[in-house]
C-alpha cells in the first residue's frame, strides 16, 4: 500500500513537471458578429404605460406576475388593483373566463357580465369587463399591445369593487403610451 502511494506521488510530480518549460503561442481569433443592443428590449420588458392613479389609491407590493399594485379603500371595502403584462398566446375571452373562475362565477350562456365593452385604450384594442361572483367581483381591462396583453384588474368584495368601479374605469381609460419595441435601425 505504501509503495502505491509513493508511485502515485512520483507520477504526480512527473506529470506536473512535464508541462514546465514549454511555451505555447497564444492565438487570438476575431469573430464577426452582429451589433445588437439589449437596452431597448430591457426597457420594453420592464416599462409601464402612463396613467393617472385615482386619489386615495396606495401603491403596495407586487405579486409574482404584476408590474404594479395598488390597495384601494380600507377594511371590508378594500380591493387590490394590479397591472400585469403577459404574452398574448391565450385569447382575451379565455382570460375573462379565468377571472370568472377566480371569483367563483360560472360562465354559461345565461351569464351576463355586468359591464362588457370593447374599446380603444390609447389606440389599442381592449375589453373592459365587470364580473360579480357570489362574494367577490373583478373589474378591469385587458388590452392588446403588440404580442402582449396588458391586464388592469381590480379584485375585492362585491361591495368594494362596486364602490370603486368608476375609479377603475377612469384609471383604465387614462392609460396612454404603452411601451412598444422600437425597430432596430
Amino acid at each position: 500500500m505504501r509503495a502505491q502511494i509513493i508511485q502515485l506521488c512520483i507520477f504526480a510530480m512527473v506529470a506536473s513537471l512535464s508541462g514546465c518549460g514549454f511555451e505555447a503561442e497564444v492565438q487570438t481569433y476575431k469573430v464577426e458578429s452582429e451589433q445588437y443592443s439589449t437596452t431597448n428590449d430591457f426597457v420594453h420588458e420592464f416599462a409601464l404605460p402612463e396613467f393617472d392613479s385615482p386619489k386615495g389609491w396606495k401603491q403596495t407590493s407586487n405579486d409574482e406576475f404584476s408590474k404594479l399594485a395598488f390597495e384601494v379603500g380600507t377594511g371590508a371595502n378594500s380591493a387590490r388593483v394590479t397591472v400585469t403584462k403577459l404574452g398574448a398566446s391565450i385569447p382575451i375571452a379565455q382570460h375573462v373566463s379565468r377571472w370568472a373562475g377566480q371569483i367563483k362565477l360560472q360562465i354559461t350562456e345565461d351569464t351576463t357580465p355586468r359591464d362588457v365593452e370593447w374599446k380603444s385604450f390609447a389606440g389599442h384594442r381592449g375589453l373592459y369587463v365587470h364580473l360579480e361572483g357570489p362574494r367577490e367581483a373583478i373589474a378591469g381591462a385587458i388590452v392588446e399591445v403588440e404580442q402582449s396583453l396588458w391586464f388592469f384588474k381590480m379584485r375585492g368584495s362585491v361591495s368594494a369593487v362596486d364602490r370603486h368601479a368608476e375609479e377603475m374605469k377612469e384609471f383604465c381609460n387614462s392609460t396612454k403610451n404603452f411601451p412598444q419595441k422600437k425597430s432596430a435601425s
